[in-house]
């Protein structure tokens, strides 16, 4: 009997791989799963409820249901050899709408946060693979039930902002950075996070990378932001030695001179308002009339820019290319302002020089006296010597006179 259940299970399982569509959800999965060093091969078999497995990446609530009601530990249960549960299988492969229920599913709120915060064997939460996945509502409704997911770093303490920055196409992140970026901030960090091992992921080793990375997803606004926090990340180099400004070289296009504009296009994108705060002040300061005139225009567009895509385009290039300017001037005052600080730590090392010299001489010219009156003693030794020798002589000269008119006489 239970050699005909467990051969009904392995067929059950081979039935399952050798699902078509189940292998293309497998291979997605498996892109997603990658990890820092690209070393690691994601084990695919299951071990345990495999139709569970494969409703949680094809997003069939109809049949997870089905398996939750017949058995409660499987809302919880590690369902693959990775360690991963239903909700890390639907979260690495973007099922938001199944991340959604599972996470209401888990009514009581302890219990929500203890499976959130979960971890698979390379010790990534659920919002880890949703950051992979870049599913923006799934991340939102995992961090309303438990805030300080988006601080939980895995076995290298990245987090899942790192996660969405560094592996995903800049096109599908952009928008996980920019909100993970939001719930990531030291200060809004949980009060109940005292005694856990939480992560600042703008100032652990793994800052530079991420930085970096965050730039390369074109969240320019966003790098800007955590620049202004922690101005030190600037000039940091990632492990591959890319800087900021070495990503920025690299892409012409974020900025208007390495956009070849038609004359119309050109005149719609001078003219085009932009919301930031800095195009508006330059706006307001510039010439009364030519000001009136721009903000007439400017209001125009931004009235067509509703119904026009073409102009609604432009705005947004325009938008894109003033965050990467303001992005390349802050990096570029922060190195004129490192450059600063190291001609004036010259200069206070150039000032100290003569102190310095004179620190050196001054035992040197006591060497210099030392043996000067070595010589000085030794000379006055001599004279000693040579007057002691004459006082003897001239004491010894009577003596001898006196000897010799004795000789005489005798």
């Amino acid at each position: 009997m239970e050699d005909s259940m467990r051969s009904a299970a392995d067929d059950s399982i081979i039935d399952i791989l050798r699902d078509e569509g189940f292998r293309d959800k497998l291979k997605q999965g498996e892109k997603e799963l990658k990890k820092f060093g690209g070393q690691q091969i994601v084990e695919a078999a299951i071990t345990k409820l495999p139709k569970l497995y494969r409703a949680a990446m094809e997003g069939d609530w109809e049949v997870a249901g089905h398996q939750f009601r017949h058995n409660q530990d499987a809302k919880t249960a590690k369902i693959s050899n990775l360690g991963m549960t239903a909700l890390h299988v639907a979260a690495s492969c973007g099922q938001s709408e199944f991340v959604q229920k599972l996470v209401e599913e888990l009514a009581e709120e302890q219990l929500a946060k203890l499976q959130l915060e979960a971890r698979d064997q390379l010790g990534r939460t659920v919002l880890h693979h949703v950051a992979l996945a870049a599913d923006v509502d799934a991340a939102k409704a995992m961090v309303t039930k438990n805030p300080i997911l988006p601080y939980l770093g895995d076995v290298n303490r990245l987090t899942p902002l790192f996660y969405a920055a560094k592996w995903r196409h800049p096109s599908e992140s952009k928008k996980m950075v920019e909100y993970l970026y939001g719930v990531s901030l030291e200060e809004d960090l949980p009060r109940d996070h005292v005694g856990r091992d939480v992560c600042n992921a703008f100032t652990d080793d793994s800052a530079p990378d991420l930085i970096v990375a965050i730039t390369a997803s074109g969240s320019y606004d966003t790098a800007l932001r955590i620049l202004k926090r922690y101005p030190e990340l600037a000039l940091k180099k990632n492990p591959e030695g890319t800087s900021i400004l070495h990503v920025l070289s690299m892409k012409p296009k974020v900025f208007r001179s390495g956009n070849e504009l038609s004359p119309l296009r050109s005149w719609i994108y001078d003219l085009v308002p932009v919301d930031d705060e800095e195009t508006q002040h330059e706006d307001s300061t510039s010439d009364g009339a030519n000001s009136k005139n721009r903000c007439s225009a400017a209001s125009f567009f931004k009235y067509l820019g509703k119904f026009i895509k073409g102009i609604r385009e432009m705005s947004e290039m325009k938008q894109s290319h003033g965050r990467a300017v303001r992005l390349v001037e802050f990096v570029c005052d922060e190195l004129q302002k490192k450059e600063k600080e190291e001609e004036e730590e010259k200069e206070k090392e150039k000032a100290k020089e003569p102190e310095k010299e004179r620190e050196k001489e001054e035992p040197e010219k006591g060497k210099a006296w030392e043996k000067e009156e070595e010589e000085k003693g030794k000379e006055r030794e001599k004279e000693r010597e040579k007057e002691k020798k004459q006082n003897e002589k001239e004491e010894n000269e009577p003596k001898k006179e006196k000897e010799q008119s004795h000789g005489v006489w005798i």
